[in-house]
């Protein structure tokens, strides 16, 4: 559409769980956004923003707004976002845009909501410069998953948001940074394709140290090699285990590398401390359930303290029953029931 057409399109996509993490990022001179190590991700299902994204209005302008209502602290981020984006498409710059998200996960609170919505606006951001008089087309239909030119472009757009979102556009498992600046889809063994994840929110709270701070402090992080080293070998044995549907090794992987994580950002810096005391209690129920019961169920975490507890599909009942009876305080946490799943979808 031309500028100021008032061309309007919407996607929703889901949030994703690194389970080998990336954390900490390349020279900037080297290109923008390209993390230290490669990881590799769950695409979830339930856990998704919705955004929609309007042309039009004042030549250059941007409104946001979040289930409707204006959120100008988070303009200065999608600024970023759309700078780095114009540098590599120059038609980008010009158009007036409206942003309104809305997600269906608690905020700011280590759930990797800067990857759903990033990824949501990049594959809008895409439909939009294929979809104009000369775009070239390419985009899906109402209702459509992202074609693989479609996902690769927006993973590329993604990144440049939130290095997590590159992974979101991808359904069911990605894996990023192993010689492209995008992300690539991972098919994992068919028992991985409906695995569970139940999400305790220890906290709706914003997390208190924002995770590009971070990826910033690992870049004179005292275990910074080490850390290159460990990552690198746990993505080989994950993405083994993932093939082989190994649920043991998959599962030591993923909470080897939860607690690296943590324990990255309390040797950084000032010693950043993200886990809740609900938090440690979880982790240790989940291994004492594990151990008690023979149920593979493992956990992981992102930069916050929030719980994901990883388990199969056969397992959910007896999972559930775990969360809900041990982890959720009385009743005063919440918990998600998610799922891995297909991908974003244009709405």
């Amino acid at each position: 559409m031309p500028p100021g057409s008032g061309y309007s399109v919407a996607w929703e996509s889901p949030a994703n769980i690194a389970l080998v993490k990336y954390w900490g990022k390349m020279d900037p001179a080297l290109g923008e956004q390209l993390p230290a190590n490669a990881s590799l991700s769950l695409t979830l299902s339930r856990s998704r923003t919705r955004t929609s994204l309007r042309t039009g209005g004042a030549p250059g302008s941007l409104e946001y707004r979040y289930g409707g209502r204006r959120r100008d602290a988070f303009l200065p981020k999608i600024r970023r976002f759309l700078e780095r984006a114009r540098a590599l498409h120059p038609e980008l710059a010009g158009e007036g845009l409206s942003i309104d998200s809305v997600n269906t996960f608690p905020h700011s609170a280590g759930m990797a909501s800067s990857a759903s919505f990033f990824s949501s606006l990049a594959l809008c951001l895409a439909c939009w410069r294929r979809e104009r008089p000369g775009g070239g087309g390419g985009a899906p239909g109402p209702g459509g998953a992202p074609g693989p030119e479609l996902a690769r472009e927006a993973s590329l757009l993604a990144r440049l948001g939130s290095g997590s979102a590159s992974r979101s556009v991808h359904p069911r498992a990605a894996l990023w940074g192993r010689g492209a600046p995008r992300a690539e889809p991972f098919e994992p063994h068919p028992v991985f394709r409906d695995y569970r994840d139940s999400i305790v929110v220890v906290s709706g709270e914003p997390k208190a140290v924002p995770s590009s701070d971070g990826h910033a402090a690992m870049g004179a992080h005292p275990y910074r090699e080490a850390r290159l080293r460990r990552a690198g070998a746990r993505l080989g044995v994950l993405e083994a285990a993932m093939r082989a549907g190994d649920l043991d090794a998959f599962g030591r992987v993923a909470e080897a590398e939860a607690l690296d994580l943590h324990g990255l950002m309390m040797g950084s810096g000032d010693g950043a401390v993200l886990m809740l005391p609900g938090t440690l209690d979880a982790l240790l129920r989940v291994r004492r359930f594990r151990e008690e019961t023979g149920v593979p169920a493992h956990f992981s975490l992102d930069a916050g303290p929030n719980v994901h507890v990883l388990h199969p599909a056969s397992a959910a009942g007896r999972v559930r029953r775990l969360v809900e009876e041990e982890l959720l305080d009385g009743g005063r946490r919440r918990v998600v029931h998610d799922r891995v799943g297909g991908g974003p979808r244009r709405l």
